[in-house]
């Protein structure tokens, strides 16, 4: 089964609900008057859409899909202060120091994301070397 790496959906009038951890449930009343919501966080899709069946964009990505899109919106809870400027304790995985990255990838604990953050220090090599 492939891993969710980005959990969201935008509503008609362009609002994005993300689910960044296992029931983080987020619901938004859009202009239309529905409601919608996404839980689930990156293990698994929960969707719904008041009335049922009413439409919203897919956004969601997987491991697999293109690292450029990825890194954009991919975000790595952190606690560590070499972020001191994060809000909420999110980092995008583009903005992510490449040390943090390769701690990552060196801990058995995140051995789910070990594939994902290789492919983010591949990109970084070969797309965004100096020219």
């Amino acid at each position: 089964m492939k891993q969710l790496v980005y959990n969201a959906i935008q509503t008609p009038d362009g609002t994005i609900l993300v689910s960044r951890f296992r029931h983080d449930y987020q619901t938004h009343r859009d202009t239309n008057g529905y409601i919608y919501m996404v839980d689930g966080g990156n293990d698994y899709l929960r969707r719904n859409a008041a009335p049922l069946g009413f439409e919203y964009t897919e956004l969601s990505l997987y491991e697999d899909d293109s690292i450029a899109d990825i890194r954009e919106v991919f975000a790595w809870r952190t606690n560590s202060l070499t972020y001191s400027f994060l809000k909420d304790n999110y980092i995008l995985l583009k903005d992510m120091k490449t040390e943090h990255i390769e701690a990552i990838c060196s801990q058995a604990q995140y051995k789910q994301w070990h594939s994902l953050m290789s492919r983010e220090l591949t990109y970084r090599i070969e797309t965004l070397k100096p020219k």
